[in-house]
């Protein structure tokens, strides 16, 4: 899929402008936990230390799931592909309703946990959030500007796609803490005892 893809918008003059996700490494966020480029400035201007706040969060957020003993488990079905903020090409996911409740718990859940006990995580989210999982995996981005022309020319690569995409299920089995770097490089803290000694 993801090969007739590239080669479509190969085809299309559009392969220098869209970069695509490794494809060994796929993941859907469940929830975003902190990160620098958006909640930064928020952390800091709150008067303080992102390091410190995005470590308690990570420690906090291992220990709640720990806590809660969660076994996610759901099967989600991949209905096309879409596109998600300005720049960035996703992998359109739906979920039974039961499904998309659970996720929705799990999410409000880890925000409360985090306003219980991590100082400064109110400068991340305050406690009134509550937005829904946008459920997606992101499977590429727009990494240069492109003109009308392209916009259109790369919306009818999609449509014509979708038009011909046939649905793909699979399993979603529990989450875990990761920390990135960027969206091709990751990796899990599968064990935050190390973190909570530090």
């Amino acid at each position: 899929m993801v090969k007739q893809l590239e080669s479509n918008i190969g085809s299309a003059g559009l392969g220098t402008k869209i970069a695509f996700v490794d494809t060994q490494s796929f993941h859907a966020t469940t929830f975003d936990l902190i990160n620098e480029p958006e909640h930064g400035p928020k952390v800091t201007k709150a008067g303080h230390s992102y390091p410190a706040v995005r470590q308690e969060v990570e420690n906090a957020s291992i220990q709640f799931l720990r806590d809660a003993g969660l076994a996610i488990s759901a099967k989600v079905m991949v209905t096309g592909i879409g596109m998600f903020s300005p720049n960035v090409i996703k992998l359109n996911l739906r979920f039974h309703d039961v499904v998309s409740k659970v996720f929705q718990a799990f999410r409000l859940g880890i925000h409360r946990y985090l306003l219980e006990h991590v100082t400064g995580y109110s400068a991340v989210r305050d406690a009134d959030w509550n937005k829904k999982l946008s459920g997606h995996i992101t499977f590429a981005y727009v990494i240069d500007r492109m003109t009308e022309q392209e916009i259109d020319t790369l919306i009818n690569v999609l449509r014509d796609f979708n038009a011909q995409f046939k649905p793909i299920t699979f399993q979603c089995t529990q989450g875990e803490v990761t920390a990135f770097v960027d969206m091709d490089h990751y990796a899990p803290i599968a064990d935050g005892a190390e973190l909570m000694e530090d």
